[in-house]
């Protein structure tokens, strides 16, 4: 890094979360590997920590793609340089910093309301591409989770005030407040309500001003993790893009099932189709059975390994082929499914392996599985795979 004199960034998005533009003198400004890291003396952006990624935008025009946080200073990755002591023009990505804020201070609620009503701990928070994973250390219901997403939307109609602080060390050692780590000095409280009586967290993020500007919170999915709940969520602009999604495809399946585009709707006509297809693949089954058994006849019983060719690509029947072949004849028999050049194979019966490995040396086929079953692909042409299938039988 240049030198300079010692300096702790001023952090402006922690008195003003909304603040999208701003100045800032450049420190240091110093080349690892094909881009430039640059220190400035205050600075909105936010950088990656907590389980959230950082906000990106721009520095005199330049794209911001990374801010990182070493000791007390914040620094900024631009592919440019930028001279020291310049006053340099900050803009965050408005978008992106309202939606991470919507997001964030949602899953506050979420988590204050499922610690007030069920008394579980946020042990894991990480914001993500497609959604905000949260993660609990129990286990509830859907209902009551149902009950906890109603009630955090009811908090976000209501308007509910937010704010940050730094606590003075004698008010924050009597202070009751939600934290996965445990905390002296520094600590910066995240309150939502007056006086923090919906909810207090230790966060370092930036927050909404009111609960209000969250929108809605939509619980996306639910799943067991490490012996608790591990709860996905989206708030806001990016819960309204994935409805909007969900509502796309429903709208796509309702059409082409011809059904109404309404979720019992599609529900009711999936689950007929499933029946269907069930039924459907039980016939096919008899019917590959079957023509197995024709098959079969063709062979002549006998020692010598046998060769059969089949345009099926189903893997379950050429396998019960080989396997009902190799019964019938007693001996050894070489199954090849699918196109010329891209078969499909099954080897079955006593001598599978002994067959296997002789024919791996003149063909490239590629497989695995037990002395008397091996399945895997053959990349070869009938016409090779006759040659050398010629060259087994006369050697055995």
């Amino acid at each position: 890094m240049n030198e300079r004199t010692t300096t702790i960034t001023e952090r402006l998005y922690e008195s003003d979360s909304h603040c999208f533009t701003f100045t800032a003198t450049v420190i240091a400004c110093e080349k690892e590997n094909n881009h430039y890291t640059v220190l400035l003396d205050r600075t909105a952006f936010f950088p990656t920590g907590g389980g959230q990624p950082c906000d990106t935008g721009t520095l005199d025009g330049w794209p911001v793609t990374e801010v990182s946080i070493r000791g007390k200073d914040i620094h900024h990755t631009v592919p440019s340089p930028l001279p020291l002591g310049k006053t340099v023009i900050g803009e965050i990505h408005r978008e992106e910093r309202l939606s991470r804020m919507a997001n964030h201070s949602g899953e506050h609620l979420l988590s204050a309301v499922l610690f007030r009503r069920h008394g579980l701990q946020n042990i894991g928070f990480h914001m993500g591409r497609e959604d905000v994973t949260c993660d609990f250390d129990g286990v509830i219901s859907d209902d009551a989770l149902a009950e906890a997403e109603d009630e955090v939307n009811r908090l976000i109609r209501e308007n509910h005030p937010v704010s940050a602080s730094y606590p003075a060390p004698d008010v924050l050692a009597v202070l009751s407040y939600r934290s996965k780590l445990a905390l002296t000095e520094d600590v910066r409280i995240v309150s939502i309500g007056n006086d923090g009586e919906i909810d207090r967290c230790a966060c370092c993020a930036p927050h909404v001003h009111t609960t209000g500007e969250i929108g809605v919170l939509r619980l996306l999915a639910r799943e067991h993790y490490k012996g608790g709940l591990r709860l996905h969520i989206l708030c806001g602009a990016d819960a309204l893009a994935r409805i909007r999604e969900d509502a796309a495809c429903l709208s796509t399946i309702s059409t082409l099932l011809s059904l109404k585009p309404d979720g019992a709707s599609v529900t009711e006509g999936v689950l007929r189709l499933s029946e269907e297809l069930k039924r459907q693949k039980e016939a096919f089954a008899r019917l590959n059975d079957a023509l197995n058994v024709a098959l079969c006849r063709t062979l002549c019983p006998g020692s010598a390994p046998q060769l059969l060719f089949d345009d099926r690509q189903d893997a379950v029947a050429l396998r019960r082929l080989a396997v009902l072949a190799a019964e019938a004849i007693g001996g050894t028999v070489l199954v090849c499914g699918g196109e010329d050049e891209a078969y499909r194979f099954v080897l079955a019966g006593s001598k599978a392996k002994i067959c296997f490995l002789f024919l791996k040396n003149t063909l490239s086929l590629r497989g695995g599985g037990s002395d008397t079953l091996i399945c895997g692909s053959l990349p070869a042409s009938r016409s090779q795979i006759e040659a050398a299938f010629a060259t087994l039988t006369e050697t055995k």
